[in-house]
């Protein structure tokens, strides 16, 4: 399992998602919302921040996905994190 963020072809909205394996993508918002959850997973950072609530709950994802995977014929793998956040 491997973090991803990702752009659906023909969109321009980018996404966080779970590589299972080399041809299959979960989308990690998708899949919270088929469990019910509201945790903070639009972007990298947010996943990271969340903790190890967050990293629970990917795994329980990896492990019984409740969603189709996206093929990476259909999607752009992105740079993980756009922007970081300054340190000073």
């Amino acid at each position: 399992m491997k973090l991803v963020t990702y752009q659906s072809l023909g969109t321009d909205l980018l996404r966080t998602g779970l590589l299972i394996q080399k041809d299959e993508v979960l989308d990690i918002a998708a899949e919270c919302a088929a469990r019910n959850t509201n945790a903070a997973v639009a972007t990298m950072l947010a996943i990271i921040e969340g903790g190890e609530a967050t990293r629970e709950l990917l795994n329980d994802i990896a492990a019984s996905p409740k969603t189709p995977f996206n093929l990476p014929a259909t999607t752009l793998i992105k740079a993980p994190t756009l922007r970081t956040p300054k340190t000073v």
